[in-house]
């Protein structure tokens, strides 16, 4: 029986190398194959995000963050949040798409990112929170609301508080059109936010 699991073991070690291996293969076809089996694969994320680093193709970029999703790990999430500061668009929105669908791996991390120093990033990370099911993701960017010093953070804030407010939001939305008097379309749009979200 030894032996039988042993044999078993080996095979599946020999997958595994094979599908690392195939991450860098030339054809797109073994490398999106090879992503999709590496979701399962414990320890996979360092590899599944150093091909995300140079990955160009979409379908495979796609199976890549869809298996680093399905790990779901503390690995995994920081190292989509990486993408959040590079310059790639069309990356840049996948990670947040994907970061939306992770809220517990994500939640523990949210406040440092919430406090990054590249305000572009804080935007990004308020377009998550819209469509974070978390129950603390309207406390996030109400604390925005309060808090972050830059204008074009706080309406990506209230944006968010468009799709995700609740009646309890309207103080902090409040608060912000209090802080930025001189920026007409944050106070409009807080004012926007504030109908919908306190119509019963």
């Amino acid at each position: 029986m030894g032996l039988v699991k042993a044999k078993i073991a080996g095979r599946a070690g020999t997958k595994v190398a094979t599908s690392l291996g195939d991450l860098d293969a030339e054809d797109t076809a073994s490398r999106r194959t090879s992503a999709r089996r590496l979701s399962s694969v414990e320890g996979s994320e360092r590899s599944l995000l150093a091909r995300l680093q140079v990955e160009t193709d979409r379908q495979v970029r796609e199976t890549l963050i869809l298996s680093l999703i399905a790990q779901g790990t503390d690995e995994a999430v920081l190292g989509l949040v990486a993408h959040l500061g590079g310059e790639d668009v069309e990356l840049r929105n996948g990670v947040v798409e994907a970061l939306e669908s992770m809220p517990e791996a994500l939640a523990p991390h949210l406040d440092r990112l919430l406090a990054h120093p590249d305000s572009d990033v804080r935007i990004l990370v308020c377009n998550v929170l819209a469509g974070l099911k978390h129950e603390r993701s309207c406390q996030w960017l109400c604390a925005v609301l309060e808090t972050d010093q830059h204008p074009n953070v706080c309406a990506a804030a209230i944006e968010a508080l468009m799709e995700a407010g609740t009646p309890g939001c309207v103080p902090a939305l409040r608060t912000a059109m209090a802080r930025f008097p001189s920026e007409p379309f944050l106070c409009f749009s807080a004012d926007v936010a504030i109908a919908r979200i306190a119509r019963p």
